[in-house]
Formats: structure tokens, sequence, C-alpha cells
């Protein structure tokens, strides 16, 4: 909801933008694309882009590609790329993908990678994963991480451990734990329950649980659960559920339904049933509960 202080610098932005600022005028384009006003938006990005304003013609290229006018997008993309729009590079290569142009996409792609662009490289890195280049998605995503990228790290982290090296695995996801990120923390969590070292995997799983990771809660309630604390087994289970994890809504379902707590039970199984799961569906049948469409 915008305040009385948003107002009065747009107001100021329009008279500025209206005096001829080209900065203005692109933060004034932007804000009305922001608040769904195309019209308004393009208006002023053209007044910036007439004063050669290179963000405000990226900007609306990203428009045009939005609005599925590709071949306006492009036309905008490359004439803000020529004049040195580094964002209208990788943005460029975004384009070409769409359009199934792989050797143009990489081309531009690549050109913005040079230039240092972090998701130009995550997005090189990710086309050679899906083409099963490892070699070149390793490349690309070691110097997006050596950027300190968090996911470019993650990513090395699971190519390393496909291939087998569980020590390079754990190195990408120790360094993005370190820095929270829970996806990192919850994989250490598995890998250390995997290698047996059960204290490392609850310590690592806690932390990504209490910055409410669901699987990482769901996980936890499991080890728990195995442990034979149901308490706190069903308090993880529940904060997992309640951001709509379909396998913890099961699992409530059952524990609660073991407890001869049905209404409980149905309550979860029927959260789960309206993600289509089946075995939420089943469960509700033997209740003699239809399930919701």
């Amino acid at each position: 909801m915008c305040t009385n202080h948003c107002n009065l610098d747009k107001k100021q932005l329009t008279i500025d933008a209206n005096s001829g600022d080209a900065d203005a005028q692109y933060k004034l384009g932007s804000l009305y694309e922001e608040e769904g006003d195309p019209i308004q938006a393009k208006h002023f990005l053209n007044l910036a882009i007439e004063q050669g304003h290179l963000d405000a013609q990226n900007l609306l290229g990203i428009m045009y590609a939005e609005d599925a006018d590709l071949e306006q997008a492009e036309k905008t993309f490359l004439s803000a790329a020529e004049k040195g729009c580094k964002n209208s590079l990788y943005h460029l290569g975004i384009l070409y993908t769409q359009t199934e142009n792989p050797e143009k996409a990489k081309h531009y792609l690549e050109i913005a990678a040079k230039e240092g662009s972090v998701p130009a490289l995550n997005f090189l890195a990710e086309l050679y994963l899906e083409e099963e280049n490892l070699e070149k998605a390793e490349h690309y995503y070691k110097l997006a991480a050596e950027q300190g990228d968090v996911p470019a790290l993650n990513s090395l982290g699971i190519i390393y451990w496909e291939a087998g090296d569980t020590k390079k695995s754990m190195e990408c996801f120790h360094l993005a734990a370190e820095v929270g990120d829970t996806d990192a923390q919850f994989c250490l969590a598995t890998i250390y329950t995997e290698t047996g070292d059960v204290e490392k995997a609850k310590d690592f799983c806690h932390r990504a649980a209490d910055q409410g990771h669901p699987e990482a809660q769901g996980y936890l309630g499991k080890m728990y659960h195995e442990q034979g604390n149901i308490d706190k087994a069903k308090h993880y289970f529940t904060l997992s559920a309640d951001q709509g994890d379909e396998l913890t809504q099961c699992t409530l379902g059952a524990l609660y339904a073991m407890e001869g707590n049905i209404p409980k039970s149905k309550e979860y199984y029927q959260l789960a049933a309206d993600q289509d799961s089946e075995i939420a569906i089943e469960a509700l049948k033997l209740f003699g509960t239809k399930e919701s469409a």
C-alpha cells in the first residue's frame, strides 16, 4: 500500500520528469510499470531513451518481451546492447533461448558473462547442464561462485555430489551454509545423515528449519519421530505442513489417525488431497470422506 511519502516521491518525480530529467523519467517509468500502467510506463521510458538512458531502454525491452512482442524486444535490446548496456546482452541471451536459437543465446550470454554478469554465468551453466556438458556447466558455475553467488555454489555442490565427489560437494555446501543459505544447510543435513553423523545432520537441519525451510522442518520431524520424541516430531511436521508440504501433511494425517484423533487426521489429509496427493485421497476414502475437487 502506497504511503503519503510514496505519493510525494511520485509527485516530485513527475515534476522532474516533465522538466526533462532523464533519471526521473526512467524512475517514473519503472514506477508505472510496477503499478501495472504500461502506457504511462512506456511514455516516460521513451522520453528517457531519447536522452540516451540505457537502463530505460533495457526495461522497455523487458516489457516488450513480457508482452510477447519478441521482434520489438529484440530490436530494443540490440540497440541498447550496441550502445554498451550490459544488461541487454543478458536479456538478448534469454530472448534467443525463448525463440529457440541456442547459438545466438550462448553468443550474447557469453559476452555478458565476460562483462561479469552473474545471471548470465548461471544461465549459461544451466544451458550446458541441460545439454549434459558438465565440464562447461561446472566452469560457468565456478565463475559465478567466485563472485559470491550462493545459488551457483549450491549447483556446484549438486554436480559434485552426483559425480560422487563428496568432499568437493560438501565444501561448496559449507560455503553456502555459512552465509545462511537454507538449501545448502538442508543438503548438508541429508549428506551427514547418509554418512552417519547424526549430530551434524541434526545441527544443519535445525539451522535450515529454524529459518523456515519446509523440507528441513519435515526432515527434522522425521528425525525426532525416529528417536521417539513425538511432540517435537509433530511440532516440526506441523511447521512444514502449514507451509503446504504435501508429504508432511500426509505424515500428520497418519500420526493423528494412529492416535485416534480422526478430525485432525482428516484435516491434514484433506490439505494434501487438495494438492492431488494420491495417498491422501485414498486415506480419505477409507474414512468415507469425499476429497475436495
